[in-house]
């Protein structure tokens, strides 16, 4: 990218419109949009960012509207138009990006460099946000659980020994994955 100060991200065109991109701000992260609003192009690392950094807290009927929005937007025929699209290029080196789901079970399909980053559609960047945001919740009540089969013991420290087991095991998994894909 080039700096804030052009405005546009250096030789990187929409992969759909082929508009210049140009550099934007989302939530303290510098991605690449485009200005006809067909979507932006998020460079490796930085999607994992923004999921990360989300600001605006959605409420749990916001975010339960904006996933059922993706879910209906792969069911039938968007699924048909998205596989039908045809293959989607690289912005940065015009290689052919491959279609994979954000996450599992997000329902929301993103185009992906494997050497460069992600192209969002529209409003893919949204939707991600609402699915991380469910994640992290959903990582912060398993944590809540294990923490409260240890205060069950009565001494706080430690747990009859297979719920102590099995809070360990669930504490390691929750430790080594967050949902949410680089």
């Amino acid at each position: 990218m080039t700096g804030p100060e052009s405005g546009y991200a250096r030789g990187m065109d929409c992969p759909i419109c082929k508009s210049k991109l140009s550099v934007a701000d989302h939530e303290g992260v510098s991605v690449d949009r485009c200005p006809q609003g067909c979507g932006e192009f998020l460079e490796t690392g930085e999607l994992h960012l923004v999921a990360q950094r989300e600001h605006a807290a959605r409420s749990d009927a916001e975010r339960a509207a904006e996933l059922q929005a993706a879910r209906d937007r792969c069911d039938g025929e968007l699924l048909k138009m998205i596989m039908d699209e045809g293959p989607r290029h690289c912005p940065k080196c015009d290689g052919r990006m491959s279609k994979i789901e954000y996450g599992f079970a997000s329902a929301v399909m993103i185009d992906r460099c494997p050497s460069h980053g992600v192209w969002l559609d529209t409003d893919e960047l949204q939707r991600i946000e609402a699915y991380a945001e469910g994640e992290r919740r959903r990582l912060a009540e398993k944590r809540d659980r294990i923490e409260a089969m240890r205060e069950s013991s009565g001494n706080g420290t430690a747990a009859p020994s297979p719920m102590r087991a099995f809070a360990a095991q669930l504490e390691d998994a929750i430790e080594h994955t967050d949902g949410i894909p680089g």
